[in-house]
């Protein structure tokens, strides 16, 4: 389900000094909003203020299947993705993106995940309990985020805006 950018979506997503990327389908509902975040310093309030833009996400997970090429499926399992332009005002593709994008428009959040490993057999070094420094294998998982517009013409333009590269943990992106 895609909504159409108001004239205030528009003004808080270039006025903001943080916008984060969120998912979640972990509810009753799946819920994928923008959220602009702008300091009290910057409100007529005084007060910090957050923006919320309810919008579509859409997912690529590919897996690796023995003897075959990565492949795009389905994954009906909970789902928390989340990332974020941390100063907007700096950011070449967020400027490129804010150029781009008028009211009636739609956002699309793609997320693009490798699910089983994206560099296998990498390893690091950790320290035991013991004090000795031990080698152990980890999977890195590559995941991305784009932004789709859906120009009120018709006209689709996507923008590739973040990626992270980590471990299967609490700091990646695409959490399944």
């Amino acid at each position: 389900m895609t909504t159409n950018l108001t004239k205030q979506d528009l003004k808080c997503l270039k006025n903001s000094d943080s916008i984060c990327f969120d998912f979640n389908n972990d509810r009753k509902q799946e819920e994928s909003q923008i959220r602009c975040n702008q300091t009290g310093s910057k409100t007529n309030t005084g007060f910090d203020q957050t923006h919320y833009i309810k919008c579509e996400s859409r997912f690529d997970i590919y897996v690796d299947k023995e003897g075959s090429n990565y492949q795009t499926i389905s994954y009906t399992k909970p789902v928390h993705c989340f990332g974020w332009v941390s100063s907007p005002k700096y950011d070449n593709v967020w400027q490129s993106i804010l150029t781009n994008i008028k009211e009636n428009d739609s956002i699309i959040l793609d997320w693009k995940s490798c699910s089983d490993g994206y560099i296998k057999g990498c390893s690091c070094t950790v320290k035991s309990d013991n004090g000795s420094y031990i080698a152990r294998d980890e999977r890195i998982y590559k995941d991305d985020l784009y932004i789709t517009i859906l120009k009120s013409t018709g006209k689709r333009l996507t923008f590739h805006l973040e990626t992270s590269i980590c471990p299967n943990n609490s700091a990646r992106m695409i959490k399944m």
